[in-house]
């Protein structure tokens, strides 16, 4: 930065100074999810993509009369809540959320005990279970 008539003027970095830093930044390849499985991430996102595509109705326009006959009236049909018919697509949606679970818990688990939290990593789950087998204990007892 410097002073051209009393007036304060910032000059850009020369090109060396800018191509320097990113070296000295940069040791090797760095990925932007470092430690992170990125088919699980990827997995996930479909899943979330495909119950966002429920809740906006993007289905239904799939199911659309003007479409019948195309790839996306098929992956329409196959996204659809429906009487029990054979095995679609949407039916997955369940399972795939658990076996995304599990597959994450031992990640999460191993994160966590790197970093001191042994004991939460059980105890954590053991608080809102027993909070809501007082609740739903309570429930039942109003309803005699």
């Amino acid at each position: 930065m410097h002073t051209a008539g009393g007036v304060s003027v910032e000059t850009a970095p020369s090109a060396e100074a800018v191509r320097s830093s990113q070296t000295h930044k940069r040791s090797g390849p760095v990925s932007a999810a470092e430690g992170r499985l990125a088919s699980l991430d990827f997995f996930r996102g479909l899943t979330m993509f495909m119950l966002v595509g429920e809740s906006t109705g993007l289905y239904e326009l799939l199911r659309a009369p003007a479409l019948n006959g195309t790839v996306l009236s098929h992956i329409g049909w196959q996204l659809e809540h429906h009487p029990w018919n054979g095995l679609h697509c949407w039916d997955l949606v369940q399972p795939f959320f658990m076996f995304i679970v599990g597959v994450a818990m031992p990640f999460s688990i191993g994160k966590r005990w790197q970093r001191g939290g042994r004991h939460s990593v059980t105890r954590s789950p053991v608080r809102p279970y027993f909070c809501s087998l007082a609740g739903h204990s309570i429930a039942l007892a109003r309803d005699i």
